[in-house]
């Protein structure tokens, strides 16, 4: 039995056609390229590249699109600062209840969070790896 989705035999044809889109879009065409493309993944450089080619439209084919470049760069400021400013004024202490264990044994962890107004912090993610 093949590895590949097959679309099932009472399917509607578009669904086969759905499926060939899917499988031509997540192919890795150039692999030995991934190491000068990498970077591409990241929304910020995609955002600064998608800029910087609406200044080089702005400049030979028209102004107007300065607009559009105006947008993306308020896109990239508040994507940027306001996770800064969200994380700049969290406070946080950790604290054990015993100064050493051994190997193995449990101890007790305590994460207190404060926002800089002295409220406590919700939506935080914390891992420990033992």
């Amino acid at each position: 039995m093949s590895a590949e989705i097959q679309p099932m035999p009472d399917a509607p044809r578009s669904l086969g056609l759905l499926t060939s889109v899917g499988r031509a879009l997540s192919k890795d065409f150039c692999p030995s390229w991934n190491r000068w493309v990498y970077w591409l993944k990241n929304p910020l450089w995609m955002l600064i590249l998608a800029m910087a080619g609406t200044v080089l439209c702005g400049v030979f084919l028209n102004p107007w699109i300065f607009g559009l470049t105006a947008l993306l760069l308020v896109v990239v400021a508040a994507g940027t600062v306001l996770p800064w400013a969200a994380i700049k004024g969290i406070n946080c202490q950790v604290m054990f209840d015993v100064r050493r264990v051994a190997f193995g044994q449990p101890a007790l962890v305590r994460l207190r969070g404060h926002k800089g107004t002295g409220t406590i912090v919700f939506g935080t993610n914390i891992a420990v790896l033992v």
